[in-house]
Order: structure tokens, then sequence, then C-alpha cells
């Protein structure tokens, strides 16, 4: 079993990467990133999302955690 959680409240406090970070050195296997409240100002809702979602996936590699769905809306 993979243990998995969303990003919604660390990533409102910290960014993407932290909470990214934060959720592996708590010991989760996976991530779900929590997009269901972004904000206009959010880097996935300007031009370069599709730059930034790729930055954001290299990110995680690099930490050896995976992005995945963990819940249904």
């Amino acid at each position: 079993m993979r243990l998995s959680v969303e990003t919604k409240s660390l990533h409102r406090h910290f960014g993407d990467k932290v909470a990214i970070e934060m959720i592996k050195k708590a010991g989760f296997d996976a991530f779900d990133m929590s997009y269901y409240h972004v904000p206009l100002t959010d880097p996935l809702m300007d031009d370069n999302f599709v730059a930034y979602a790729k930055e954001l996936r290299a990110y995680a590699d690099s930490l050896g955690i995976d992005c995945v769905q963990a819940h249904a809306p």
C-alpha cells in the first residue's frame, strides 16, 4: 500500500516545492496536487503553466515521490 496526502494546506502556506518536500520528509510515498481552489496568482494559472507543471514533476522525481490521484473530487 502507498500512502498519499493532498497538498492544499501546505501549498497555501509554503508553496508547491516546499509542500512536496515536507510531504516526502513526513514519510509519504506520494502526493495529490490539490488545485480545487487555485488563486489567479498561482503559477499554474498563467501562460507558462505547462513548463511550471513539468518543473514540479522533475522536482518531485528528484525527491523520489510520486504525484497521484489520492481521492475522488
